[in-house]
């Protein structure tokens, strides 16, 4: 966002108080001043005010500027006149061919608009391009992992069943009843929601391991389980990570 659109003015209060300039001035000349300020704030041009071409045969630049500036801050003329003598002569405001500026002002916004030429260009805080590389590296890492648990979820289950079948359970190979896999899921510590989330997904397919019917429902039910408590940890950490990276 350019300094002219942000909806306040960037003042430096410890600069403003002990500018010897400014303080040479008297009080109504400060108060106006601070309106001046607003006015070059919200100006096309930031920290500036043209004078037109167009009024260069009617008005000299000191009256056209007095003029402008009354108008715009609700300034009497003559008390606007005053105060822009004042600031001119302390050289707290200036003019040059075609303008009346704040050099401080004028100085801020060319290095606003530097810095957001940089930032186009891929420039910036090389620590915060670091941090956001991190950021992206971490998140495809368990884009990743999610896809190969999507690839190899039937395998790796299969696997796992007949191996937990053999040396665990055996003869379990009907299709069992929800209030049997609820309640195993429940003596397992699984979280609330799983265990109808592994029945709607088994029921739907026909109680189907990759192309073979499932063997052992309690192995496919520690798989899940296991599984399920794997991505909410990986879920909450992301989350925390975010969060870190959020706040700057």
């Amino acid at each position: 966002m350019s300094l002219r659109n942000q909806p306040y003015l960037p003042l430096y209060v410890q600069d403003f108080m002990t500018d010897e300039k400014l303080n040479m001035c008297s009080l109504s000349t400060v108060g106006a001043f601070i309106k001046i300020m607003c006015v070059l704030h919200k100006s096309e041009t930031y920290g500036r005010i043209l004078f037109k071409q167009n009024n260069k045969q009617k008005l000299s630049m000191n009256k056209y500027f007095v003029y402008i500036l009354a108008r715009q801050t609700g300034i009497h003329d003559a008390e606007m006149n005053e105060a822009i003598t004042e600031l001119l002569a302390e050289k707290v405001l200036q003019i040059d061919d075609n303008s009346l500026y704040q050099k401080r002002m004028v100085k801020d916004n060319e290095i606003s608009i530097k810095r957001s030429e940089s930032a186009k260009k891929g420039g910036g805080n090389p620590y915060f391009k670091k941090q956001k590389k991190e950021k992206k590296l971490f998140v495809n890492l368990h884009k990743q992992k999610d896809k190969q648990n999507t690839e190899y979820e039937n395998e790796i289950e299969y696997e796992n069943e007949i191996e937990t079948e053999k040396g665990i359970v055996k003869g379990k190979n009907k299709k069992p009843e929800f209030m049997e896999v609820e309640e195993f899921f429940k003596k397992s510590g699984s979280e609330s929601g799983e265990a109808k989330k592994f029945w709607n997904y088994y029921e739907s397919n026909g109680w189907m391991v990759g192309r073979n019917s499932m063997k052992n429902w309690q192995a496919a039910s520690i798989n899940w389980i296991a599984r399920s408590k794997s991505r909410n940890q990986d879920n909450r950490s992301e989350q925390i990570f975010n969060s870190f990276f959020d706040s700057f």
